[in-house]
């Protein structure tokens, strides 16, 4: 009988996360108790994303499916594929491997339709019968340095008009002005936004509600189909602007531990983030929303010194409060990660 211990170093602070480009490091032990024959031993690492999800019902259920695979290496400890046989003495066998991850991986995740998943595999290639294998489930982590991006560091702004329909006619118009300083954020970061209002309408806006709203994208590419689920991350409320008149609010959201954005190395799950300004009107009028997407990261943006005055300034708006859901989604419930 062949037994199979594998055990992975931990990386260099000490911890069992990994993280793109770093070297895989770990020892792979196989103890026999009888001479055998073997045709290899190999270590393989592989990840992949995989997501499912189903529409419709009865005979038009549809299932979709999507995979993308990042890395899929095979380091040979002895032997070759298809090669010749090895015959090994009945003890411990003790191999030392060493595996370069890929930089560009997305992190582990694990979300109600699809996993983001890596695995480290010691390989026993046995003729003529099947294989015996060892699986050990690594997490991948990112260190996402948010000023490797300089774009994420410009300004955003977004004017929108509505007008409301009264009881004969169309009101005159509310113009709602939202602006961000910069794009990118980092976990326990001050978003600041600015919202303006020009309410020339005869309906009264009561409240503002500011929102970061989390968006997974699920995608099939064999398939050419998508899946889209969004979840309130957090919200705010400060206050309105009364009809015929004018205010400019200055409010903001502190950002929670949450994972990063991650659209830019995975195609197949994706995670997004915005920050979502919705004006809550009076009546039985529809609510006007403007969206601001951002991205979310480890290593906060640098800036000068007006921007740092920006990012601690307190909002103008002293009723600007969290709104406090039954259970806040917090970053484990969110995303089923462990840390």
């Amino acid at each position: 009988m062949a037994k199979i211990n594998l055990m992975l170093e931990p990386n260099p602070e000490g911890t069992f996360f990994y993280y793109p480009g770093h070297l895989l490091k770990g020892t792979v032990e196989l103890v026999l108790d009888e001479t055998k024959k073997f045709r290899g031993f190999y270590i393989q690492v592989f990840g992949q994303a995989k997501c499912q999800w189903t529409q419709g019902s009865g005979k038009s259920k549809t299932t979709y499916t999507g995979t993308e695979v990042y890395v899929n290496s095979r380091t040979y400890l002895f032997g070759e594929y298809g090669g010749p046989t090895f015959e090994m003495k009945t003890g411990s066998h003790k191999y030392k491997f060493a595996c370069q991850l890929p930089h560009q991986l997305p992190y582990t995740l694990d979300v109600t339709n699809g996993k983001i998943t890596y695995r480290v595999e010691a390989v026993l290639d046995i003729p003529w019968k099947i294989d015996k294998e060892t699986k050990v489930d690594i997490m991948i982590h990112r260190y996402d340095d948010l000023n490797l991006y300089p774009e994420l560091a410009n300004p955003m702004r977004r004017a929108e008009r509505k007008t409301f329909i009264t009881l004969f006619s169309e009101s005159k118009p509310l113009l709602m002005t939202v602006g961000i300083p910069y794009r990118g954020f980092a976990a326990n970061q001050y978003a600041p936004v600015s919202i303006s209002y020009e309410n020339e309408s005869s309906v009264d806006i009561s409240m503002t509600k500011i929102k970061l709203i989390q968006t997974i994208v699920y995608t099939s590419p064999q398939q050419s189909r998508s899946k889209e689920n969004e979840t309130v991350v957090i919200e705010a409320i400060t206050e309105g602007v009364s009809a015929g008149s004018s205010k400019t609010i200055q409010a903001g959201l502190n950002i929670p531990r949450v994972v990063n954005s991650n659209d830019k190395f995975c195609q197949v799950i994706t995670v997004t983030y915005s920050i979502e300004v919705e004006a809550e009107s009076t009546g039985l009028h529809t609510n006007h929303k403007i969206r601001l997407p951002i991205t979310i990261g480890t290593v906060p943006l640098t800036f000068n010194n007006q921007y740092e005055s920006a990012q601690m300034a307190q909002p103008s708006a002293p009723v600007a409060e969290p709104f406090n859901y039954e259970k806040p989604p917090s970053y484990g419930e969110t995303m089923k990660m462990a840390l």
